[in-house]
């Protein structure tokens, strides 16, 4: 199996280079690694908690997506693939190095429940690694539209949006289509950010999400 970090040590399979890092609605930190971990911090005493995830390629960039009750967690990955990922259950350590835990517990508030990851559907759009995500929950005609967005090393932005016949994720019925629902072509070189732009609602809609923005290393 995987090696396990002791809390306050990166284990040695995993002092990979650090590539992306994104922060959960609570406040939680992850980082995304060259060797595929993704690894949980305690921002407190500047800690490792362990690792969470073990994909086989590079983790380009992370972003959660914070629309649901359980918020996703996706993953842009050197392979080509995007994963959406849960944490399917917590352990709890405890460690008086690593401060207090915002669960607190029982034991002067050092008790750190450490949620594990499991992916729960992969997006395929891309034919080279994801350099970059932008995920979002924007206001739509009586719901929300959860969007995912991602750019790559093959010049493509693709876009996914939530779909009620997509594979089911969990009990919250986020779902997402396989492939992507839309492609953007025209850049010549590598997508390397992107931003999803709200727009007022014309006086005849409600409203929804506008323009995917992407700049390449190119043009």
């Amino acid at each position: 199996g995987r090696e396990v970090a002791e809390p306050g040590a990166l284990p040695r399979s995993t002092r990979a280079s650090l590539i992306c890092v994104a922060v959960s609605p609570n406040g939680e930190v992850y980082s995304g690694h060259e060797d595929g971990c993704i690894v949980h911090w305690c921002m407190d005493s500047y800690r490792c908690l362990g690792v969470v995830f073990q994909h086989s390629d590079t983790l380009w960039a992370m972003s959660f997506l914070a629309g649901s009750a359980d918020p996703l967690l996706v993953v842009g990955c050197g392979d080509g693939a995007v994963l959406l990922l849960r944490g399917t259950h917590r352990t709890t350590i405890t460690d008086p190095r690593l401060g207090p835990s915002p669960q607190g517990g029982s034991t002067g508030g050092n008790a750190w429940a450490i949620a594990r990851f499991s992916c729960k559907g992969r997006l395929l759009g891309h034919q080279a690694s994801v350099q970059c995500l932008y995920c979002s929950a924007v206001a739509a005609v009586g719901s929300v539209g959860e969007w995912i967005c991602s750019g790559s090393e093959d010049t493509k932005i693709c876009v996914w949006r939530r779909d009620r016949h997509g594979p089911s994720l969990s009990s919250t019925g986020v779902r997402f289509p396989s492939s992507p629902d839309l492609t953007l072509e025209g850049h010549t070189d590598t997508v390397n950010s992107l931003c999803l732009l709200a727009r007022p609602p014309p006086p005849s809609s409600g409203g929804g999400a506008g323009p995917v923005g992407g700049g390449g290393g190119g043009g």
